[in-house]
C-alpha cells in the first residue's frame, strides 16, 4: 500500500486535501464523517497511458471482482448514514439582519442578493444546477427548497460591507448610514 501511495500524482493529492478543506468545520469534526478512498491499481492499455490510475466507487457499487479482492485484504465497510445538512446555516433573511446590526450602513435583502452574485457564491434562480455554490459559503437544500448560508459568509459579508468604498464596489450602491 505505501509504494502505491507513492505513485499518487500530487494532482490527486492536492485534490483530497482541497476537498478535505473546503468541507465545513462542522461536518469535518463531526464523529460520524469519514471521507474514504480506496485506490486500485489498473492496468493501462496502452504505452502511453498514464502510470497510475485511481478509480472512485461509490460504496456498495463496486465491480465484484475489486469487492473480492479487497475483501482477502481485510477491508471492513460500516455503513454510516448521519444527516449533516443544515447544520448552522441560515436563511438570507438572517445574514441579512446580521450584517445590518454589525456594519454602519443600512443593508437589505437587495444588498445580500447583490453580494453573492459579486462573490459567485451560488447561482441564480432557476439554474440547471442549483446545488453548484461555494459550498464554504452557502449550500442548497433540496430538501427546504432554498439556500442556507454559512456563518463563514457572514463574516465576509460583515467584513466587506463595513468598508464603503467596498459597499459600493460589491453591490454597485452608495451605502447609507443608519440613523
Amino acid at each position: 500500500m505505501k509504494e502505491l501511495q507513492k505513485n499518487i500524482p500530487q494532482e490527486v493529492i492536492d485534490y483530497i486535501e482541497n476537498f478535505a478543506i473546503k468541507t465545513p468545520k462542522e461536518i469535518r469534526q463531526n464523529p460520524h464523517y469519514r471521507l474514504k478512498i480506496f485506490l486500485t491499481p489498473v492496468t493501462a492499455n496502452h504505452e502511453k497511458s498514464a502510470d497510475s490510475v485511481l478509480s472512485f466507487y461509490r460504496s456498495g457499487e463496486l465491480p465484484p471482482e475489486l469487492e473480492e479482492s479487497l475483501r482477502k485484504v481485510g477491508v471492513i465497510d460500516k455503513p454510516v448514514h448521519v444527516s449533516v445538512e443544515g447544520l448552522d446555516l441560515k436563511r438570507a433573511g438572517e445574514i441579512t439582519k446580521a450584517v445590518e446590526q454589525a456594519i454602519p450602513y443600512k443593508f437589505h435583502i437587495g444588498h445580500h442578493t447583490r453580494a453573492w452574485k459579486h462573490f459567485d457564491v451560488r447561482p441564480i434562480n432557476g439554474a440547471s444546477d442549483p446545488a453548484a455554490t461555494k459550498s464554504d459559503m452557502c449550500v442548497w437544500s433540496a430538501v427546504a427548497g432554498g439556500y442556507g448560508y454559512t456563518n463563514k459568509w457572514t463574516k465576509l459579508l460583515i467584513e466587506k460591507m463595513s468598508d464603503a468604498d467596498v459597499f459600493l464596489e460589491i453591490t454597485g450602491l452608495q451605502p447609507v448610514l443608519k440613523s
